[in-house]
């Protein structure tokens, strides 16, 4: 069925901050909601945009019968992507979204809107999560973890497409530079035992390795080698969890249509670097752990770090 997809998504949020404990009245809630939805249109955004948080939120259903509280995660999902910058350094890249920064922005926000202290740590930390690697103890992270990596689970030609809209986002940068990167993201991916960490994750596994697999066959012809590294990809188990069910809104997809919403006119200042310098690129990359990351401890690249860098990302979409 054909969503308003604004409107869906002001429903969704709203519904999720009251069941969270709000006790804002409906207009606040609607504004932040809305305020929210212009931050995820902002120009440049070509795949992390409010298509993608709407698969997110998907997935989040999907997933849900696992979650104590999916609406804690559908907020986190709301305000992890909500800070976009453009990536102008190569010692840092996370895909034009400042995680760290969308935690804060929900921590700062939702008290406002009367959501109680213990819910919106809750909901920090589940931002926070996803830039953290490794396994996640908490089921609840489990499922957000499993629901930033909705992209892989897409049809073959839909991934294709998502894929090159990505790449698209780096185009200011060394192509040879951004394959690299993307390929040992992919490998530690590859690499796990199991992409998916939650109880119901596992479903997508197969699509999913099918998807990186292709994307890393394209990957090493296009740079010409035989897509071998000299550095092993890093890997992890996920671990096991319980299931406790607490159903919330459903969140019907709306992913299928063409989002047209204005762009975004307040932004927060997510603490980048002023434009560096390119240096000549090395074939000697550090392993990344990320996937929408493109080049995470990149000094072998292109000098030292920035002291204001945002967090690495765990892999996502």
């Amino acid at each position: 069925m054909a969503h308003d997809g604004a409107g869906w998504l002001t429903t969704v949020f709203t519904h999720a901050a009251q069941q969270a404990g709000a006790d804002a009245d409906t207009d606040s809630l609607i504004a932040e909601a809305e305020d929210l939805e212009a931050r995820w249109s902002e120009s440049g955004r070509t795949c992390h945009n409010l298509k993608y948080l709407a698969r997110v939120l998907e997935a989040i259903d999907e997933l849900a019968g696992c979650a104590h509280a999916p609406h804690e995660l559908q907020l986190a999902a709301f305000y992890h992507g909500s800070v976009f910058y453009v990536p102008k350094r190569l010692d840092f890249l996370h895909a034009g979204r400042n995680v760290a920064a969308g935690a804060t922005l929900a921590r700062t926000r939702l008290p406002v809107l009367g959501v109680p202290t213990d819910a919106v740590e809750r909901i920090g930390t589940l931002i926070d999560s996803a830039s953290e690697f490794g396994a996640a103890a908490d089921v609840d992270q489990q499922v957000f973890h499993d629901a930033l990596l909705t992209t892989l689970t897409m049809a073959p030609q839909d991934y294709k497409e998502y894929r090159e809209r990505m790449s698209g986002q780096y185009e200011h940068l060394p192509r040879r530079l951004y394959l690299l990167g993307r390929r040992r993201q992919i490998a530690a991916l590859l690499g796990r035992d199991s992409i998916f960490s939650s109880p119901l994750g596992g479903q997508d596994e197969e699509i999913a390795r099918s998807n990186l697999e292709s994307e890393l066959a394209r990957i090493a012809t296009e740079l010409g080698d035989d897509g071998t590294d000299d550095n092993p990809a890093e890997t992890y188990s996920g671990p096991p969890s319980g299931t406790i069910i607490i159903k919330g809104i459903k969140a019907t997809s709306i992913a299928n249509e063409e989002d047209d919403h204005p762009a975004a006119e307040e932004t927060i200042d997510s603490g980048e670097p002023e434009a560096a310098d390119i240096a000549e690129e090395d074939h000697r990359a550090h392993d990344v752990s990320s996937l929408e990351s493109v080049v995470d401890d990149i000094d072998d690249f292109a000098g030292a770090h920035s002291p204001r860098a945002p967090k690495e990302e765990l892999p996502e979409d």
